[in-house]
């Protein structure tokens, strides 16, 4: 949903907010990518990209839906959302169940008050029954934010396959060395 390079905030103990901003996107081809050089083939450099947009990249990144609730059915998908949060903490952290719905209570209280300001999305799934995550602006008018529910996500740990490879090598070096030295 989300990495570590937006820099997610932690509030309430059981949301995220995550800052986010407004990019540029173009599906025009660069030719200085596949070998053009339009000044010395006397073409404009500066012409205008009628395919630019302006994203946030957020939603852009991943796929994210916008999807319209009004506030009764985003109630409801919340009731169904937080009982399965719910069933997962019982089995995983069944001491921390007193406290979200206290938090939760607390939190959604205020989204609730100010609801016609947030966007509702999904992600590319759009699965009824998953996360739907909030978008609102700070004070600013141009930053845009979204809440996650904490324990509605999965800690993915992403290594490049660079790093990988290098693992792998170092590994056999270590125990490489180790058997020489009848360590093992």
């Amino acid at each position: 949903m989300f990495t570590d390079s937006h820099c997610p905030r932690v509030v309430a103990d059981f949301f995220y907010e995550v800052e986010s901003r407004f990019t540029t996107t173009s599906s025009k081809v660069d030719g200085r990518l596949i070998g053009a050089n339009p000044s010395g083939e006397g073409e404009d450099d500066e012409d205008v990209d009628d395919t630019s947009e302006r994203v946030i990249d957020l939603v852009h990144a991943n796929g994210f839906i916008s999807v319209p609730y009004d506030l009764k059915s985003y109630k409801a998908q919340l009731k169904s959302y937080l009982k399965a949060i719910k069933e997962r903490l019982q089995k995983t952290d069944p001491d921390k169940l007193p406290l979200l719905e206290s938090q939760v209570n607390k939190y959604m209280k205020d989204v609730f008050a100010n609801f016609d300001q947030y966007e509702c999305f999904t992600g590319p799934s759009t699965n009824p029954e998953a996360m739907v995550v909030l978008m609102n602006f700070r004070e600013d008018g141009m930053t845009p934010y979204f809440v996650f529910f904490k324990d509605g996500l999965i800690h993915e740990k992403c290594v490049s396959w660079f790093s990988f490879v290098i693992m792998k090598i170092v590994r056999r070096l270590v125990f490489g060395i180790l058997e020489i030295m009848n360590i093992l």
